[in-house]
C-alpha cells in the first residue's frame, strides 16, 4: 500500500493512498494536438526537474516538455510524456496538485511551495520538494527536487532546524525535548515549557481552551492539528503576539508533537489598529451622521450598509455587488460632478479633496439632498490618483430648513419694508388729525378737546401693537383691536354704568384697511359716550361684526337716548364725523344709521377683499 501526502510547509492539505506504484508511471497513448503549443527548449539543460504544462480553453492540463534530469530520474522518455494530459500520466501527482494548478491558471495564486512524502506501507521511500510557477502568463512550471539518500535530509532538516525564523519544538512526555534558536529567544521571549501554563499566555481563538487538554487531544488522534495565537508579555512588559501550529511527530521512535510559533507582533498590531480604526470611523459616523464608501482603481466601489437606509433600499437584490449608485444620483448643476472628475484625471494633487452636493431619487420615488466630503489618494507610482473615500451626509432636512429660511428672510425684507412705509403712514394719519383740530372753527362749531385726539392717537397704538404681536405682521384679528379701543375709552370716561357688549366674529384684515377702521369706531364710540348716557345714566353698548360671501359689517349700537328725527350721519360738520366719512370713502365702505325705537344703531360695510385701488 502507497500513500502519496503533500503539505504547505508543515501543514497537510492533502493524501491519497493508492495499491499499484508502477501503475503512478504507465504513459497513455492518447495525444493531444502539437500544434496549439509552443515547445520550450531552453529549460532542458538545467539541473533541476522541471516540467512544463500547457493549461487549455477546455480545462485540461497537456505536458508540454519535461527536464532530462526529471526524465531520468523516473525512467522516462519525452516521447512517453509530451503532448499527453498530465492526469493520464501521472494521475496521483494529478489528484494531489489539482487544485494548485487551477489556481494558478486562473490567476489567483502566484507561486506555490509543497513538500511531498511518498510511503510504501508507512515507511518514507521517497521525499520531494515541489515549487509552482506562472511564466508569461502562459505556462505553468513545476520545479521538483526528489530526495531517496535521506541522510541528506536529516542533515538538510537540521540545518533547516537551527536556522529557522520561525521557533520550532518538539513536546514529549509532558516537556519540551527539544527547541532552537529562534523559538528560545524570538523577539526578547525566552518561550521555555513553564510558558505554556494559561497564567504565562492567553490564546486569542480558543481562550476558554488549556494547553494540556489540546496536547492530548492530538496524542488521542481526537484532532491532527492545532492553530491558534496566542499573547505574551515580554520582560519589557510589552505584549508581544504569537501564530502557534501544533502537529502530531514521531521523535526518538516515540509519540510527539512538533510546535511551530512565529512572532506576528507586528502584523498583530497593524491589525488592532486597522481594527481601531474601523471602529472608530464607525463611532465618527453614528456621530456626525455621515456614511462612508470608498473607491479604488482595483476594487471599485464599496459602500457602508447604512447607504442604503439612506436611499431606501429594501430589495436584498439591489444590494452588494449589484447595487449602482448612478442610478439614483441626478448630479446637481451647481456641482458639475464629471467637470471635477476630468479635472482630478488630468491635474491629480497629492491630498486632494471636494465638496459635492447633489440630488438622489431614493428606491421608494422620494428626493433627497445628499452633501459628500472626498480625499483622493494619490499612487506615488504612478503619479495618478487610485482611490477616494468619500463620507456622505443626508441634508434633506438642513436644506429644506434652509430655502425655508431664505423664503422667511426676504418676506421679512418685505415685511420690514411694510412696516416702514406704514409707520409713515401712521404719522402722516396722525399729523393729519392734528391739522383738523387745529384748524379755525366755524360759528357754533364745538372745539375738539386735547382728549378726543389722544384717543384717536391711542386707537392707532392699539393697532400697531396689534401687528407686532403677529406671526406673519401682514393682519390681524381686527374684532379683538376694536374691543380694546372701546374698552379704554369707557376706562378713559370713568363709564362704570355703561356695559359692553362684544357680538365680533374674529376677522383678519390688513395694515391699510384696520386703521381707518379704527378711527372710525373710536368716533362712532365717543360719539355714543357723549350724548347717550348723559347724567351717568346705566346702559349698554353693544359692538357687532358679521360677514358673507362679499362684505363685512360692523354695528355699534346702544341703548341709551336715541337718534334726533333731523340727525343726518352724511352732514354732521364735527371734526369726529368729518374724518369718519372721509375715512368710509378710503375703505370703499358705505355707513348708515340704522331707525330703532330705542337707543341708536349705526353700521358701516365695506368689501371683505381688499379693493385693486385703495385712497
Amino acid at each position: 500500500m502507497f500513500s502519496i501526502a503533500a503539505y504547505d510547509g508543515e501543514k497537510l492539505i492533502k493524501e491519497i493512498e493508492y495499491e499499484n506504484f508502477d501503475k503512478f508511471y504507465n504513459p497513455s497513448d492518447n495525444l493531444y494536438p502539437q500544434s496549439k503549443f509552443k515547445n520550450i527548449e531552453s529549460l532542458n539543460n538545467l539541473n533541476f526537474g522541471i516540467t512544463i504544462i500547457n493549461p487549455t480553453e477546455n480545462g485540461d492540463f497537456i505536458i508540454n516538455n519535461c527536464t532530462d534530469e526529471l526524465l531520468n530520474y523516473y525512467n522516462l522518455t519525452n516521447k512517453d510524456v509530451k503532448w499527453r494530459k498530465i492526469d493520464e500520466i501521472f494521475p496521483y501527482y494529478y489528484l494531489t496538485f489539482e487544485d494548485i494548478l487551477i489556481s494558478l491558471n486562473k490567476n489567483e495564486i502566484e507561486s506555490k511551495k509543497l513538500k511531498c512524502e511518498i510511503k510504501d506501507n508507512g515507511k518514507l521511500k521517497i521525499l520531494i520538494e515541489y515549487i509552482f510557477l506562472k511564466l508569461n502568463h502562459k505556462y505553468i512550471v513545476i520545479i521538483n527536487n526528489s530526495f531517496k539518500d535521506f541522510s541528506q535530509i536529516k542533515r538538510r532538516d537540521q540545518q533547516i532546524f537551527e536556522n529557522s525564523q520561525q521557533g520550532i519544538a518538539i513536546y514529549q512526555d509532558k516537556e519540551l525535548v527539544l527547541m532552537n534558536n529562534s523559538y528560545l529567544n524570538g523577539e526578547g521571549v525566552n518561550l521555555k515549557h513553564s510558558e505554556f501554563d494559561e497564567k504565562n499566555f492567553k490564546l486569542r481563538i480558543h481562550k476558554d481552551e488549556k494547553i494540556e487538554n489540546i496536547t492530548k487531544k492530538i496524542f488521542n488522534k481526537e484532532i491532527h492539528s492545532f492553530e491558534d495565537e496566542f499573547s505574551y508579555i515580554n520582560p519589557k512588559g510589552e505584549i508581544e503576539y504569537y501564530h502557534m501550529f501544533l502537529m502530531p511527530y514521531t521523535y526518538h521512535n516515540k509519540p510527539a508533537i512538533k510546535i511551530n510559533i512565529l512572532n506576528i507582533t507586528h502584523q498583530a498590531k497593524s491589525q488592532i489598529k486597522s481594527q481601531e480604526y474601523q471602529e472608530n470611523l464607525r463611532i465618527l459616523q453614528r456621530l456626525i451622521g455621515f456614511e462612508v464608501f470608498t473607491w479604488t482603481s482595483t476594487d471599485g466601489y464599496k459602500y457602508s450598509p447604512e447607504i442604503y437606509n439612506i436611499l431606501e433600499i429594501t430589495d436584498p437584490n439591489k444590494k452588494g455587488e449589484n447595487f449602482k449608485g448612478t442610478e439614483y444620483i441626478q448630479y446637481n448643476s451647481l456641482n458639475p460632478y464629471y467637470e471635477w472628475l476630468e479635472e482630478v484625471k488630468s491635474h491629480p494633487k497629492k491630498g486632494m479633496h471636494f465638496n459635492l452636493q447633489y440630488i438622489a431619487k431614493t428606491f421608494t420615488g422620494k428626493t433627497k439632498y445628499l452633501s459628500g466630503f472626498y480625499l483622493t489618494r494619490m499612487n506615488k507610482y504612478s503619479g495618478r490618483y487610485d482611490a477616494i473615500i468619500g463620507f456622505i451626509q443626508d441634508i434633506t432636512d438642513y436644506y429644506k430648513a434652509q430655502r425655508q429660511l431664505k423664503k422667511t428672510l426676504r418676506e421679512k425684507e418685505i415685511l420690514l419694508k411694510e412696516l416702514h412705509e406704514r409707520a409713515s403712514i401712521n404719522l402722516e394719519v396722525l399729523l393729519s388729525l392734528i391739522r383738523l383740530d387745529a384748524r379755525p372753527r366755524k360759528e357754533g362749531e364745538k372745539k375738539t378737546t386735547i382728549q378726543a385726539t389722544s384717543n384717536r392717537v391711542q386707537s392707532l397704538v392699539f393697532v400697531q401693537k396689534e401687528f407686532a404681536k403677529s406671526q406673519d405682521f401682514s393682519t390681524i384679528n381686527i374684532s379683538k383691536v376694536l374691543e380694546k379701543i372701546v374698552n379704554h375709552l369707557l376706562k378713559t370716561y370713568k363709564l362704570n354704568h355703561v356695559s359692553l357688549h362684544n357680538e365680533m366674529e374674529d376677522f383678519q384684515l390688513e395694515m391699510e384697511r384696520s386703521i381707518p377702521i379704527s378711527l372710525i369706531i373710536t368716533e362712532l364710540a365717543l360719539n355714543c359716550i357723549d350724548s347717550a348716557f348723559p347724567n351717568n345714566k346705566e346702559g349698554n353698548l353693544y359692538l357687532k361684526l358679521v360677514k358673507d360671501k362679499k362684505n363685512v359689517r360692523i354695528s355699534v349700537m346702544d341703548d341709551g337716548m336715541g337718534i334726533p328725527d333731523d340727525f343726518d350721519i352724511h352732514n354732521v360738520p364735527t371734526p369726529g364725523f368729518i374724518i369718519m366719512n372721509s375715512l368710509i370713502l378710503q375703505i370703499h365702505g358705505e355707513i348708515r344709521q340704522i331707525p330703532k325705537h330705542r337707543g341708536a344703531e349705526i353700521q358701516i360695510e365695506f368689501p371683505i377683499e381688499k379693493p385693486s385701488t385703495f385712497t
